[in-house]
């Protein structure tokens, strides 16, 4: 039997990487391992959920902010040392503060924090 390959999808927990994380266990479970994250220390509401969308597939759900490089080393320490290798990831999670968002020009150190974490994952 082929190994199966592994999928991390963050932001999970809502939005589109919830959404995102529905689709992948109804359609494409099998022949798939999937590490879900969520900024959240409570997993057992998406635990729950995902599990009703698909009893058999397996998954495991991980603690991640992105924003904070402590948990990026730490889950990325854990990773490596269960999985050694990514077949698939789909970077959902962001940051975005809409507190601070005035609907002006974003500030210098607004900007850089969010592209900081979005895309360059500094």
């Amino acid at each position: 039997m082929a190994e199966k390959r592994r999928v991390i999808l963050t932001g999970a927990n809502r939005g589109l990487g919830k959404r995102t994380a529905e689709i992948l266990l109804e359609k494409y479970a099998p022949g798939f391992v999937y590490i879900f994250t969520q900024r959240s220390k409570d997993h057992a509401e998406l635990q729950n959920h995902l599990h009703n969308i698909n009893k058999t597939a397996e998954f495991e759900i991980r603690d991640l902010e992105v924003a904070d490089k402590k948990s990026r080393d730490a889950f990325i320490q854990w990773y490596k040392q269960k999985y050694h290798t990514v077949d698939v990831i789909f970077n959902n999670a962001g940051v975005y503060d809409k507190n601070l968002d005035t609907g002006a020009r974003p500030t210098k150190g607004v900007s850089e924090f969010t592209l900081g974490v979005n895309f360059i994952c500094k």
